[in-house]
């Protein structure tokens, strides 16, 4: 069975980051067909959103039915962290995404260069030269130098 055609429009207010649909012929799309949608975040910006919803066209409804369904949410399919897709519904979708700041919440790592010049000392506390062997206290840490 044909199915018409319709549309899927991206919100053009989406900041910090781009959401693309895969294309047909000026974005028109047929009923029942995957559509897949690639999420692009701007530099330290993550997806925190996005939803498919249908879209009344402002025809003359066949039923009541249709009226009921405009801003119905279309069920997303994630296919991995920048990729979603849906099934395309009889006539138009509106598609709206919002990017949150990608803020570090734990340290991962540090990385610091070992003082050359730094002082070891034995276990009694007592400096030692670099020539000394046996068990040291250097940069807050015990080790074994042989």
């Amino acid at each position: 069975m044909i199915r018409p055609a319709g549309t899927v429009t991206i919100d053009s207010n989406i900041e910090n980051g781009t959401v693309e649909a895969s294309k047909d012929v000026c974005n028109f799309f047929v009923g029942d067909r995957q559509v897949t949608l690639t999420v692009t975040p701007a530099a330290q910006y993550q997806l925190e959103n996005i939803s498919v919803t249908r879209v009344h066209d402002g025809s003359t409804p066949q039923g009541i039915s249709s009226l009921k369904r405009a801003g119905e949410a279309i069920p997303l399919t994630k296919i991995d962290d920048s990729t979603y897709s849906f099934e395309m519904p009889d006539g138009d979708v509106a598609v709206s995404a919002s990017f949150t700041p990608n803020i570090p919440t734990a340290i991962d790592r540090i990385d610091a260069d070992r003082d050359s010049n730094s002082v070891r000392y034995n276990l009694m506390g007592q400096p030692v030269g670099r020539d000394y062997r046996g068990i040291v206290i250097e940069n807050g840490q015990k080790r074994v130098i042989d």
